[in-house]
C-alpha cells in the first residue's frame, strides 16, 4: 500500500484480480430467455413501448463526451448449418490518452476456445465433451483509413490483435479501422457457444483493448472470473439470421424485416460497455414496463408458473435498484433463459441458466436474476477493471442482493439472506485460505473457490460492516454518490475509498487496508 494521499488511500493496482466460487456462481450469474414474435409485437403495441432510442437520459447531462467514444458498426450473418458467423466491422477509434499511439490492440476472445483442454469453460463442465468442436475467429481483411494494413495475432491463446500504425495517432484524434472476419462457434454451454440450437454471443467480436495509466491492458481470457475490461462505446449492429430465429440483444432492436427466408435485425446500442446477443428458434418473448424501461423476458420453458416468477423477479429487481441507487438509464433490459451453467451479465442483457427455470429451484432463479440485474449498475453503467479490481463490481453486486431482499420482503429476510449467503459462506471456508486479500489480480487466485468466497461474499461482508458502523442511509449515500460520479466511466478502488471518506468524514485507510489487502 502506498502512502495516503489527499482524498483517500492509493492502492497498488498491480495486485488486483477476480475469480468466482462454484457454490456462489451456481446461484449468482445470469442467463438467456425466450421469445415469440407474435407475442412480442402484440405486447409492444399494448405497452406503447415503441421507443426508438437506447437511452432514457439526456446525453448532454451525462459526464461523457459522445465524441470521445469508440463507434462500432458491425454487419454479420449467421449460418446455423455450420455454426459460422461472417462479419464486417468498422471501428472509429478515438485516442483518449495523453500520448501518441503507435499501435492499437483488440481482444480476440473467440480464439480462447480453439483447444478444449485450455478453453475457459466455467467449472470444467464440458471440457471433456467427446464431440467438442473448436471455436475461433479468423481475420480475412484489415484496413486502416481505407488502406491495407499489417497486423499481428499474439498472446496466450492468440487472443490479441496488434495493429501497427504507419503514423502515430495523436491524442484526441480518430483512426478508422475496418475488418472482415469469420467466427466459428464452439459447441459449449458458455458465454460464447451454441448448445441445442441456442446461440450465445458474449465476448465474440474484436473489441478495443483499454489503454490506461498502466498502458495497454493485454490480459488473457482467464478461466475464472469475468476476465474482461472494456470502455463504453456506441454500437450500430446489423444481424442476418434464419427467418425463424428470435433475437435478444444489448440495446434497442430498432427494426427487423424478412427477406428471402432470412430476417435482418437492426440494433442500436448507445453508451454501452459491450455488445452481446442470443438467438434461438425456441425463444418466446414477453414484455413488461418498469418505469420507462421495457423488460424483455426470453423463455425456453413452457411452465407458466416459472415464467411468471422469473418476470416478477426481474421487475422487482429493476424497481428496487431504480429506487435504492439511480434509475436505469436504458430503454430496454433483456433477461434471457439460455444454456449456461449459471448466469452472466452484459449491458442491457443477462444470461440465466435454463436449469434454474424449475418450480423446485425458484430461490436460485430469483437470486441469479437479482444478482445479474444489479450488475447493470455495477459493471454496466459504472465500469471497472474486472481483471484487476473485481471487487468493485462483484462485492457491490452481492451486497445489492441484501438491498433487494430487505426492500421486496422485509429487513429480517434481507439480513437472513446476507448471513447465509455471505457471512456463513466465508466462515465455513476462511481457514483454508492462506491469502485473504479481496483486492488482487485474477492470476493470484487459486481458482473459483477462493475467488468467489473473497470477492463476492467477503467483499459484501466488508460493505455490510460499513453499514453496521455508520447506518444503512450512509452506505446507500456512498453507493449513490459513487454511481453518480462514475456513470459510463471506469472507476477505481481509489475512487470508492475517496467517496467513502468524504461522506463519512473519516479516514478509512486502516479499514480498507484490513479488508481489501488483508493488513
Amino acid at each position: 500500500m502506498k502512502k495516503k494521499q489527499k482524498g483517500g488511500i492509493r492502492l497498488c493496482k498491480k495486485h488486483f484480480i477476480r475469480s468466482i466460487i462454484i457454490i456462489v456462481l451456481s446461484v449468482v450469474l445470469v442467463g438467456c430467455s425466450v421469445g415469440n414474435l407474435g407475442n412480442q409485437n402484440r405486447n409492444r403495441e399494448e405497452l406503447g413501448a415503441l421507443q426508438k432510442d437506447t437511452l432514457l437520459i439526456d446525453v448532454e447531462s451525462t459526464p461523457i463526451d459522445m465524441g470521445s467514444l469508440n463507434q462500432y458498426k458491425i454487419e454479420a450473418e449467421l449460418n446455423t448449418n455450420i455454426h459460422q458467423l461472417i462479419a464486417k466491422q468498422s471501428v472509429s477509434y478515438v485516442n483518449n490518452t495523453q500520448e501518441e499511439l503507435k499501435e492499437i490492440y483488440f481482444n480476440l476472445y473467440p480464439n480462447a476456445f480453439k483447444d478444449k483442454d485450455t478453453a475457459p469453460i466455467l467449472f470444467d463442465q464440458t471440457r471433456h465433451a467427446s464431440k467438442y468442436e473448436a471455436g475461433y475467429i479468423e481475420l480475412n481483411n484489415l484496413k486502416v483509413n481505407d488502406e491495407k494494413n499489417n497486423y499481428e495475432i499474439s498472446g496466450i491463446g492468440e487472443t490479441l490483435l496488434k495493429i501497427p500504425l504507419e503514423e502515430p495517432l495523436q491524442p484526441h484524434k480518430v483512426v478508422d479501422i475496418y475488418m472482415e472476419y469469420t467466427i466459428q462457434v464452439p459447441n459449449v454451454k458458455e458465454r460464447f457457444g451454441v448448445w441445442e440450437g441456442v446461440y450465445n454471443f458474449g465476448n465474440w467480436y474484436p473489441v478495443a483493448a483499454v489503454y490506461d495509466h498502466r498502458g495497454w491492458n493485454l490480459e488473457p481470457y482467464y478461466s475464472i472470473g469475468d476476465p474482461f475490461y472494456s470502455e463504453v462505446g456506441n454500437y450500430d449492429v446489423t444481424l442476418i439470421l434464419p427467418e425463424k430465429m428470435e433475437l435478444a440483444a444489448s440495446g434497442n432492436i430498432t427494426s427487423h424485416m424478412t427477406r428471402k427466408n432470412k430476417r435482418i435485425w437492426k440494433i442500436e446500442s448507445k453508451l454501452m460497455r459491450d455488445f452481446a446477443w442470443c438467438s434461438s428458434e425456441d425463444f418466446e418473448v414477453e414484455e413488461v414496463m418498469v418505469g420507462d424501461t421495457v423488460v424483455k423476458m426470453y423463455y425456453l420453458t413452457n411452465d407458466p408458473q416459472v415464467r411468471e416468477k422469473a418476470k416478477e423477479y426481474a421487475v422487482n429487481s429493476l424497481k428496487t435498484f431504480n429506487e435504492v441507487y439511480q434509475p436505469y438509464p436504458y430503454g430496454y433490459y433483456s433477461v434471457v433463459e439460455t444454456n449456461f451453467p449459471s448466469g452472466m451479465e452484459y449491458p442491457g442483457l443477462v444470461y440465466v441458466g435454463r436449469q434454474h427455470y424449475d418450480k423446485n429451484r425458484l430461490d436460485s432463479l430469483e437470486l441469479i436474476i437479482v444478482h445479474e440485474t444489479a450488475h447493470q449498475w455495477w459493471y454496466g453503467v459504472v465500469g471497472n477493471d474486472q481483471v484487476n479490481e473485481a471487487w468493485l463490481d462483484e462485492s457491490l453486486t452481492t451486497y445489492s442482493e441484501l438491498a433487494y431482499y430487505r426492500n421486496v420482503y422485509d429487513e429480517e429476510k434481507g439480513i437472513q439472506h446476507h448471513q447465509r449467503r455471505n457471512q456463513s459462506q466465508y466462515e465455513v471456508v476462511k481457514e483454508g485460505f492462506s491469502d485473504k486479500r479481496i483486492l488482487r489480480p485474477l492470476s493470484e487466485f487459486d481458482g473459483w473457490s477462493d475467488y468467489g468466497t473473497l470477492v463476492y461474499s467477503h467483499g459484501a461482508n466488508m460493505l455490510y460492516h460499513l453499514e453496521e458502523q455508520y447506518g444503512e442511509d450512509k452506505l446507500y449515500e456512498i453507493l449513490k454518490t459513487y454511481y453518480h460520479e462514475n456513470q459510463f466511466k471506469v472507476a477505481t478502488s481509489e475512487d470508492f475509498i475517496r467517496i467513502t471518506e468524504e461522506i463519512l468524514s473519516k479516514d478509512q485507510e486502516i479499514f480498507f487496508g484490513k479488508w481489501l489487502l488483508g493488513q
